[in-house]
């Protein structure tokens, strides 16, 4: 379930989306974190709330997680990369998220699953 099916079903049932508040936005923003209106990713809430953007994050696992399950998870991300939604207008292709760049950073070892997954594609990672 992406962010944008918990926060509408958040929505439905009687909840409602919070704003950081002035002291935690500064805090967010002192250390380098964006902080974005919820509206770039639901157009729905007209109201100016604003969240820490976790775009770019990357997926821990488990070093002990089985290769193939990490592999099978790279696959289905993308396979479904049209339908998630990217902090980016341009295109996001599977080689521009190993090549270890400012859109998609990554600072450890990939697990041997999505290592493998992004070799047997053509793009061994650059780390």
């Amino acid at each position: 379930m992406s962010f944008v099916s918990h926060a509408n079903a958040a929505v439905a049932h009687g909840m409602r989306l919070v704003d950081v508040g002035d002291a935690v936005r500064a805090r967010l923003v002192s250390i380098g974190w964006p902080v974005v209106p919820i509206c770039t990713t639901l157009p729905e809430v007209t109201d100016r709330i604003m969240t820490p953007n976790y775009s770019g994050w990357p997926i821990l696992t488990r070093k002990s997680r089985p290769e193939q399950t990490v592999y099978l998870l790279c696959q289905a991300l993308e396979e479904t990369g049209d339908h998630l939604v990217w902090d980016t207008d341009l295109p996001v292709m599977l080689a521009g998220l190993c090549s270890n760049t400012a859109a998609a950073l990554f600072d450890d070892l990939l697990h041997p699953g999505a290592e493998r997954y992004y070799c047997d594609r053509g793009h061994p990672p650059a780390i």
